[in-house]
């Protein structure tokens, strides 16, 4: 009822002598009202539209065959416009056949070739219309998007990521594996627009596809794919040669994580698990001709320690080291310094709650950005 109070109100504005607007404007004005508390009824949601025109004439013909399309744009989620050019493009063919009919042309041969080139010209302009088809998508259906980020590594987008939950604070959710990095943000902290909307929406970069996925209700879905892919190609420019390119409107909190990313990119995840490049390939023989001398075997695993850890950031001399210390000295085959636990799961098969329970903990930086951010609140 309030809706139809609304447009009648609108109605009254329009057409009183006051109104600045010409009398097809108005028409069109109201209808599009009419049309738009039509589809709110539905419970559909509009991603692109045409003209205002057009979309009022679709929307409010009493015609059998508008209201067949309408019908089935409900049941199929897709309203196709693309027929209404082939339609006036008929119409205007049946037109000039009238007009050369009326001035009787009596031969049958002019008369053809004056018909073939009437639909020449206008089988054109229909096919031109055509190949731009109007349509109007309901979307209460679509929920995810997935922006490419070529150009990116997988430890930039991880750092970004991981920056982004840091800012965002208690209110994000990180659930990291080996091959994605999945980051739940509250809408507003996306886009501004939406200040006081605590929904989750869910960022998915996939090592194996290099793609970011992201998952959110269908009336935010064009807002939040819009400003993660101009962030996105904004932190591939800042990585690139530290050109700063504009973000979308709305993202005053994404852009406050660009001053920690122009140095010092790292991942918690992939420092707490500590995964490295270079398989382990230690030889397969081992030295027999050493001496047995406990404190030999001792000193030999001494070094074997120090060289562990001395060379953790160059993982292939420190494998090459402790090959030369296995197969001529005798030494003990070095553990795995991958963590057991990470090791014997199946990553594929990795639930959220067990990703979440493998995430590394908080930084220094982070903990001591979390009790600033309390200490302001305090």
């Amino acid at each position: 009822m309030q809706a139809i109070v609304d447009c009648k109100s609108v109605y009254d504005f329009l057409t009183g002598p006051g109104s600045p607007i010409g009398v097809t404007d108005k028409r069109c004005a109201v209808d599009l009202i009419i049309g738009r508390e039509s589809l709110n009824r539905m419970g559909a949601t509009l991603r692109w539209a045409p003209t205002d025109r057009q979309l009022a004439d679709a929307l409010t013909k009493d015609a059998a065959e508008p209201t067949d399309l309408l019908r089935a744009a409900m049941r199929g989620k897709v309203y196709q416009l693309g027929d209404e050019p082939s339609l006036l493009a008929a119409a205007a063919v049946e037109r000039e056949q009238r007009k050369a009919k009326s001035k009787s042309i009596k031969n049958p041969q002019a008369k053809a070739a004056a018909a073939a080139a009437i639909q020449r010209k206008f089988a054109n302009k229909g096919g031109d219309s055509l190949s731009k088809a109007i349509s109007v998508s309901f979307v209460s259906s679509a929920r995810m998007v997935k922006v490419p980020t070529t150009g990116l590594n997988e430890l930039e987008m991880r750092h970004l990521l991981e920056e982004l939950a840091s800012l965002a604070g208690e209110a994000s959710v990180v659930v990291n594996s080996r091959t994605i990095c999945k980051l739940k943000i509250p809408l507003e902290f996306v886009n501004v627009k939406f200040k006081g909307n605590q929904t989750l929406i869910t960022l998915t970069f996939t090592k194996t596809t290099q793609m970011v996925q992201i998952q959110a209700g269908a009336a935010y879905l064009d807002t939040v794919e819009d400003t993660i892919k101009t962030m996105i190609a904004a932190y591939r420019e800042y990585r690139g040669g530290g050109k700063i390119l504009p973000l979308a409107r709305g993202s005053d909190h994404l852009a406050q994580a660009f001053p920690q990313l122009e140095n010092d990119i790292h991942s918690e995840y992939l420092d707490g698990v500590n995964i490295e490049a270079v398989p382990i390939s230690l030889p397969l023989t081992e030295a027999t001709h050493v001496p047995a001398d406990e404190k030999y075997h001792e000193a030999v695993k001494s070094i074997m320690l120090v060289a562990t850890e001395s060379l953790q950031g160059f993982p292939e001399f420190k494998i090459k080291l402790q090959g030369i210390l296995v197969s001529e000295f005798g030494a003990l085959r070095p553990q795995v310094d991958t963590p057991a636990h990470y090791n014997m799961m199946d990553e594929d098969n990795l639930s959220e709650e067990a990703s979440e329970s493998l995430t590394p903990p908080q930084s220094t930086r982070q903990q001591r950005r979390r009790a600033r951010r309390e200490a302001t609140a305090a």
